[in-house]
């Protein structure tokens, strides 16, 4: 996916960013490292996840909250039986 996002992100100190995919695909990477090696993902799999946050974060009519359920949906769904 193209990193063609518009819609802005509000981070936890309030202030609004610019999205940004990479910080996504590194935060997802680092807790990746984090689980046993048998539950890991491989980098597409990581990629996907952070192409479907994209597209949601893209769909919001206004900036979202980095707490925000949806922008940690795919990766709690992914890490809850790890």
């Amino acid at each position: 996916m193209e990193d063609t996002v518009t819609t802005n992100v509000i981070k936890r100190n309030g202030e609004e960013v610019h999205f940004d995919r990479a910080k996504i695909v590194n935060a997802i990477t680092k807790a990746n490292g984090n689980v046993e090696r048998i539950h890991q993902m491989n980098p597409y799999q990581i990629e996907a996840i952070a192409d479907t946050i994209a597209e949601q974060v893209q769909e919001m009519p206004h900036a979202v909250n980095v707490e925000d359920h949806m922008l940690d949906e795919p990766y709690r769904l992914y890490f809850q039986d790890a």
